[in-house]
């Protein structure tokens, strides 16, 4: 976390084809190993984007990425054609997107954005370092 903070403070980014290039990042690494959080954060925290900026608009953008990985991989055949998910289940992740946003919106006004923040930055770093161990594993 230490030296998180300490780049926050010394690396600033900016421009729009850094936000591209992390895009495109981000998109790989979900695509691959459904690990997109540590690409994002890392940019939110070299362009210094706020917080809670931050966190309402990654909510639509990973849902877009998520969906354009699931394309992704069934153009590929990673995906089987007919292993699709029963129509029942669209509905439930739906409902289940909402209530977090809803739940989201009611902790955000009970949690400091620099405690919010944090805990972002710890899922980021845990989703990360389970990514990279999932892939030593393989090797």
């Amino acid at each position: 976390m230490e030296t998180t903070a300490l780049l926050r403070r010394r690396v600033r980014i900016e421009g729009r084809s850094v936000a591209v290039a992390t895009g495109l990042a981000a998109g790989f690494m979900n695509t691959t190993s459904g690990v997109a959080a540590p690409a994002w954060t890392a940019y939110a925290l070299a362009t210094r984007w706020d917080h809670r900026s931050f966190a309402a608009t990654l909510q639509p953008l990973l849902v877009v990425m998520n969906a354009m990985s699931v394309a992704t991989k069934l153009a590929f055949g990673a995906i089987p054609a007919g292993s699709a998910p029963s129509w029942w289940v669209w509905p439930v992740l739906l409902a289940g997107v909402l209530a977090g946003v809803a739940l989201g919106t009611l902790l955000a006004r009970r949690i400091p954005t620099r405690a919010a923040s944090l805990i972002a930055l710890t899922i980021a770093i845990a989703g990360a370092l389970t990514a990279l161990t999932r892939g030593l594993l393989t090797l």
